[in-house]
């Protein structure tokens, strides 16, 4: 029969083996995690008319962002209905992280039901 470890040789033990399965599955997983971002254009919905303000303001931040990302990030202005056509375009649109929505928090909180 095998000695009896104590408590915390036991606790270290569990601890190390843990920490090499860990390991092991990190290694195996790692190449497959890759994804190249952004692979097309990005677009930002702008819930207003054009040529208002958040039109201007997302057409500057449109540009800055165009610039890091290396792609072009298209502003779409859909105006009605006091910014709430525009947001539910936003909230409706497919969630693959290529579809950004500009509002405000009264837009926001008008179609987040």
């Amino acid at each position: 029969m095998a000695p009896r470890m104590s408590r915390p040789l036991l606790v270290l033990r569990l601890l190390q083996g843990s920490l090499a399965a860990a390991i092991g599955v990190g290694l195996m997983a790692g190449p497959a995690a890759a994804q190249a971002f952004p692979e097309r254009n990005i677009k930002l919905i702008v819930p207003f008319a054009p040529g208002g303000a958040a039109d201007v303001s997302a057409r500057i931040m449109g540009d800055a962002m165009s610039r890091i990302l290396g792609t072009t990030l298209v502003v779409e202005s859909t105006a009605g209905a006091g910014g709430a056509t525009g947001t539910l375009r936003g909230k409706n649109a497919t969630p693959d992280g290529y579809t950004i929505g500009l509002g405000h928090m009264g837009t926001n909180a008008a179609v987040s039901t």
